[in-house]
């Protein structure tokens, strides 16, 4: 009889992270995407904010990423190291000096025992925006700077005679970088104001991101910004409340807001439904359902279906077989009732939903599975919100708005 051993592996630090996000994804938590619209969401938040994802904050760090990787290729310092190490030192390094000037910076919570870092929540954006020269995976990069594969080589002859190789960088060298790490720290004013320089790289880096042919919706409140005097889209909440819209840039906005409106109906209907079977008081659900079914019921009847599933099969996504009579038949009964409290309490809107979470939460239905049912707790409700997808816009105005504040510099 063998006996059973627990081994661990030589891992590079990147490699734990990465486990560590595998064993992170397995502990029961709350699940954003109830009842299964992340992936339509997706697609239209790549469709209008390309390189953009939720995670990120400021602009800058699509130059503080690069700028502590080409200080480590110029140095050699992660030869025959753990690059990864070095990379989250100097990381941490920015977070001081980022606090130090008074900016709210990724990892003011974690520090050194962050999770994700900026070069992990910026990396796949570098090369689609041109800062990278091409795509490869952080790990890889890392491995390759440890083999020396990066930065300044030297190379020797048969006869042993050693000379300078040419410098091999990943990072666009069109993207001046010498003064944001001089001497290989970050100066101690450093924040989030883009140089000039750096806002002009970044503006054609999105430029050149035309999803469908059009201009993504950065570039396009960029131009607004800086082309036609608005100073600012802070007060803009909604990606379809952008002004000039290209024609059909606004149809695809038209659509993404019914589908915030259907995603925000079905889930408080169902938070409705989970409320009830745990027995708890209703602290807004109903009301919110009530606000939401007056505003939005409407519309709802007015949606083409058929021109939005056209448009999805256009952004290159296969939806759930059961999308479409999901949709249409969840809708006729919304529309066909007339009050909102008929609309939130008809049996056959609720079978679908039933069914809709049966699909979409299989082993994890909380109106089947007690204990994932005990695990629900109700969220804070808003009577007048009445949207529930955003696609990025709230991430994508900051960073618009970064790049446009940096095209206003007079000096570079």
């Amino acid at each position: 009889m063998t006996s059973a051993a627990v081994s661990w592996l030589s891992s590079s630090s990147a490699e734990i992270t990465r486990a560590r996000h595998v064993l992170k994804s397995l502990i029961p938590t709350g699940v954003i995407d109830e009842l299964g619209f992340l992936l339509l969401q997706g697609a239209f938040a790549e469709h209008f904010y390309p390189a953009v994802t939720t995670p990120m904050t400021r602009a800058r760090y699509l130059v503080f990423v690069p700028a502590i990787y080409r200080h480590l290729e110029e140095s050699g310092k992660a030869r025959r190291k753990d690059a990864d190490r070095l990379s989250r030192d100097l990381q941490h390094d920015l977070l001081r000096a980022l606090l130090d000037s008074r900016e709210r910076a990724i990892g003011i919570e974690g520090g050194r025992n962050i999770v994700r870092p900026p070069s992990s929540i910026y990396w796949n954006a570098l090369a689609v925006l041109g800062c990278a020269t091409r795509r490869v995976s952080e790990a890889s990069y890392q491995r390759g700077l440890s083999e020396g594969l990066f930065g300044a080589r030297v190379l020797r002859d048969d006869d042993g005679v050693a000379h300078d190789d040419d410098d091999e960088s990943l990072w666009n060298a069109a993207l001046s970088l010498s003064h944001v790490m001089p001497g290989g720290a970050f100066p101690q004013k450093t924040d989030f104001r883009l140089r000039k320089t750096e806002a002009e790289f970044l503006q054609a880096g999105y430029a050149r991101v035309r999803p469908g042919g059009q201009h993504n919706l950065i570039t396009h409140s960029v131009g607004l910004q800086t082309g036609r005097g608005t100073q600012g889209l802070e007060q803009i909440d909604y990606l379809w409340e952008l002004p000039s819209l290209a024609e059909e840039t606004a149809d695809a906005a038209e659509h993404a807001r019914k589908l915030s409106l259907f995603a925000r109906g079905t889930t408080l209907q169902y938070h409705r439904m989970l409320i009830e079977k745990k027995k708890d008081e209703d602290t807004g659900a109903a009301d919110a359902f009530g606000e939401w079914w007056k505003r939005a019921h409407s519309d709802m009847g007015s949606w083409d279906l058929e021109a939005f599933f056209a448009l999805i099969r256009r952004l290159n996504v296969v939806p759930r077989s059961t999308d479409r009579s999901f949709f249409k038949d969840w809708i006729e009964r919304c529309v066909s009732s007339r009050t909102s409290k008929a609309a939130l309490d008809d049996t056959a809107s609720r079978v679908l939903i039933a069914g809709r979470e049966d699909r979409v939460r299989p082993g994890k239905q909380r109106l089947r599975v007690k204990y994932q049912l005990d695990a629900w707790g109700q969220p804070p409700y808003r009577a007048d919100e009445i949207y529930l997808l955003r696609y990025r816009h709230q991430v994508g105005r900051v960073i618009a708005g970064d790049i446009a504040e940096g095209l206003r510099r007079g000096a570079a």
